[in-house]
Formats: C-alpha cells, sequence, structure tokens
C-alpha cells in the first residue's frame, strides 16, 4: 500500500470521508482479493478521502504499483463468474472464471447506446472512424463496432481477458491486444479514443490523459464513462453505494 497526493491538484492535504473494512466477513469487498495469492495485503481498513484543495475524492493509501499488476494480472480477480451466490460464501468453489460465456457477450444490442453517441458526434461513414478501446476487457465494444464496419482495436493489461476475448469472438492480434499506449508508434493516431468504465481505476488518470497525445490527431474525440457522485443512487446510499470499493476504484468523480 502506498500513500500518494492528489492527482489534481498534487496536493497531499485531504480528510476521510469514507473508512472501509475489508475482510471475509465483508464479501462485497473481499471476493475481488481472495483469490489473490499474498490476499493478507488486500484486507484491513481501506480509506476513501476528499482533497481539501480541489475536492477529488480518492482511495488513499492505496495499492502500490506492483500490487495492482498482480490484482490485475487475471481474471480472477473478478472471484470468478459465478453462475449462483453460493460463490460468495464458499471458500471451497473455485476461483477462477467460468468458461461459461457471459449472456451480455451474446447481446448484438448491448451497446447500441455507445454507437448512437457516436453518430451523435461524427458525421464519418464508419469505416472511415479509427476507434482505440482502451481497457478493452474481453473485446466485447471493439467486435460489435468491427461487426459495424468501424476500424476498431482494442487493448487492456489482462492476458487473461485478451485471450479470452480472442477466443470467444474470433479476433486477432490487430483487433486484441495486450499493450500499453506507449506500446504504439507516432503514426498510429485514432479519431475515437474510449475508456468505457477504466478512468477510476487506474493510478494517475491525468498522466492516462496526457499519454493518449501520443495516439491522438487535432480532431480526436475521446469518450470517458465512469460513476458519478452527482448521481441520485450515491447520494442516497453513500458509503454503501455499489460503486464504492476501494480495492477496485481508486478515483470517484463529479460533473465538476
Amino acid at each position: 500500500m502506498e500513500q500518494v497526493a492528489c492527482d489534481i491538484c498534487k496536493s497531499e492535504s485531504n480528510s476521510v470521508i469514507f473508512s472501509i473494512k475489508v475482510d471475509e466477513s465483508r464479501m462485497r469487498y473481499y471476493r475481488y482479493s481472495r483469490n489473490i495469492l499474498s490476499k493478507e495485503k488486500m484486507t484491513g481498513v481501506f480509506k476513501i478521502v476528499k482533497c481539501h484543495q480541489c475536492g477529488l475524492i480518492f482511495t488513499n493509501p492505496r495499492f502500490s504499483t506492483t500490487e495492482l499488476r498482480e490484482v490485475y494480472s487475471s481474471d480472477r480477480i473478478l472471484g470468478g463468474n459465478w453462475l449462483d451466490f453460493r460463490y460468495l460464501f464458499s471458500p471451497h468453489l473455485p476461483d477462477e472464471m467460468q468458461d461459461e460465456p457471459r449472456g451480455y457477450l451474446s447481446d448484438d444490442h448491448f451497446n447500441d447506446w455507445r454507437f448512437d453517441l457516436i453518430d451523435k458526434y461524427f458525421s464519418s461513414k464508419p469505416k472511415d472512424i479509427k476507434i482505440l478501446d482502451v481497457g478493452c476487457g474481453d473485446g466485447k465494444f471493439v467486435y460489435d463496432a468491427l461487426n459495424r464496419g468501424y476500424d476498431a482495436t482494442g487493448i487492456d493489461l489482462s492476458h487473461d481477458r485478451i485471450k479470452k476475448g480472442m477466443n470467444f469472438f474470433g479476433l486477432d492480434e490487430k483487433a486484441l491486444a495486450c499493450k500499453n499506449i506507449s506500446d504504439f508508434s507516432s503514426d498510429d493516431k485514432f479519431d475515437l479514443i474510449v475508456l468505457w468504465d477504466l478512468i477510476e481505476h487506474v493510478q494517475s488518470p491525468s498522466s492516462l490523459l496526457s499519454s493518449l497525445r501520443k495516439v491522438s490527431h487535432t480532431h480526436t474525440r475521446i469518450f470517458i464513462l465512469t460513476m458519478s457522485l452527482d448521481s441520485i443512487t450515491y447520494k442516497i446510499f453513500r458509503k454503501h453505494w455499489n460503486y464504492i470499493n476501494p480495492t477496485q476504484h481508486l478515483f470517484y468523480f463529479s460533473d465538476s
């Protein structure tokens, strides 16, 4: 675990707004870490703080770079794609992701709203729009984009998820790859870069956004999807909001 300054304003002044105990008695959080070999470092009291200077809310302390690599190195961090909730309460059930494909993978309309959004901001035909999905996971969005005629590529740091996506969708290394933005050449430019449910997981959102300059041109658009602290569900549930999870979410954004 490591202490960090605010990613936006670099201030080290903050106050704790939530303290969350993560252990076997709190399965909602612990299920994300029960299958990590050194799981003892994934337990304890996690704190979510608010920056005194700019108001950013983030997990602090949080996992180090080495620990985060372990967390996201495999699908096993997801605690298994359990078919029922018995998994949460039995330490004897297997931790590996089950081979049965999840329902949304076969849903042809799952990403329709995302493509409606692209249509809203792009007048070009799909074949003329080059898309990069950063943190693509199993590649469902990339697969759907390719089927709609877009020139799409997805990258993710999880070898397991990329492999599963390739096998399930029949995609090659041009479509899905386990790599970083830094692995692209300066000639690789995209018209649209999407970060679906990613920015809350990364160590430094500001650094991630800066790195996108390498693969952007003057008119590149960036779409970011993340949970919002302005949502009515957060205002009602606060600490018990489904997205408050310090073992997975390092940052919590509002519209401002």
